[in-house]
């Protein structure tokens, strides 16, 4: 991320010096063209070159006084030092004009006299319209960096955040089989440990690719399986027709955790899971719907507050990942609690 916003602005410097460079160029050819028009070239040269000289003085002047004092607020010494450059340098203008065309006095001197300061007034203006256009572009850049770090810094701690909570669970899930299952535990730990693999190296990426999410979640769903034996009743509809779509790692993890957790609280025999997940050209549609846990008041509280914090964290996520991209829904259906999640496509 440093590297790249190095680049940019190395990018950004060499384009005002190629900025720069083409306005002062630009307008010499431009004044150059103008003159040449002229069936009186080597008379009409030094007025144009005097012209050229003031109206790039003035737009620099400009562009000086917005970053002087208009970007610190300074008003009226902007209104000072502006009036005193334009009467500086309409007042050099219009004597060295007259000097060029041997005027002292009459009409024609009085025609300069108002054309002189006008132009100046104008590049004056546009100087320092050019400025503050530059300036505020720099500063929603600035703004924008800003935002960016802040967001990588909240989607690092979020991370760093999830990975505990999901081994917690796991761990939890091992201590169960040790005691009902133990023979089964050696087999399982090179499943944990592809989990943690998986978990700590995919953390560190903004996107993975969705095939290795998907082997993931089958991973961990191998697991509970294992660990709720024939209580299980699970429906997995999983189908991605495009392979080279990116999603964030362990977005949809949470919602899997989070079914199985409370569907085992369910006083029922069977635990009923139904994972659902497509894609088609334009978004990724997941939906998990399990059986509801029966808790009391009491018990509902205790468990709210014990382990809260999977999904706010992973909404939170969501936001900062996928902003204005994505549709979250969840709560009970028919006696279950269901998810519904869609998102846009990502790629790169």
């Amino acid at each position: 991320m440093v590297d790249s916003i190095k680049v940019i602005s190395g990018w950004i410097t060499a384009k005002s010096v190629r900025l720069h460079v083409g306005l002062v160029i630009g307008l010499l050819l431009l004044d150059a063209a103008i003159t040449l028009q002229s069936g009186h070239f080597w008379m009409v040269a030094p007025r144009a070159a005097l012209l050229y000289v003031l109206i790039i003085s003035a737009i620099y002047i400009g562009r000086w006084l917005v970053q002087k004092f208009m970007v610190k607020g300074q008003w009226w010494p902007l209104l000072l030092f502006s009036l005193l450059s334009i009467v500086f340098l309409s007042t050099a203008g219009a004597f060295g004009m007259g000097y060029l065309l041997n005027l002292l006095d009459g009409a024609d001197f009085t025609t300069i006299v108002i054309t002189i300061p006008l132009l100046v007034t104008i590049a004056v203006l546009t100087g320092g319209v050019i400025s503050l256009i530059r300036v505020l572009f720099k500063q929603q850049q600035a703004e924008a960096q800003a935002l960016q770090y802040q967001k990588d810094a909240e989607i690092r701690q979020l991370t760093e955040k999830l990975s505990p909570h999901f081994l917690f669970n796991v761990l939890h899930t091992l201590y169960g089989l040790s005691i009902n299952a133990p023979q089964q535990v050696p087999d399982l730990l090179l499943q944990l440990s592809g989990l943690l693999r998986y978990n700590v190296y995919s953390s560190n990426l903004p996107l993975v690719l969705l095939d290795e999410e998907i082997a993931h979640l089958n991973n961990y769903i191998a697991l509970q399986r294992v660990r709720m034996h024939d209580r299980l009743a699970l429906k997995m509809d999983v189908s991605n027709s495009n392979h080279q779509i990116k999603i964030a790692p362990l977005l949809l993890m949470t919602f899997v955790e989070n079914a199985f957790k409370h569907a085992r609280q369910s006083l029922s025999d069977t635990i009923k899971i139904d994972i659902e997940l497509q894609t088609n050209a334009q978004n990724i549609y997941f939906r998990i719907n399990n059986s509801k846990a029966e808790y009391t008041k009491q018990q509902q509280q205790h468990s709210d507050a014990k382990s809260g914090f999977g999904l706010p964290a992973t909404i939170q996520r969501l936001n900062l990942l996928y902003p204005d991209a994505y549709t979250l829904s969840y709560g009970e259906k028919d006696n279950n609690f269901e998810v519904n999640l869609i998102l846009s496509n990502r790629f790169e």
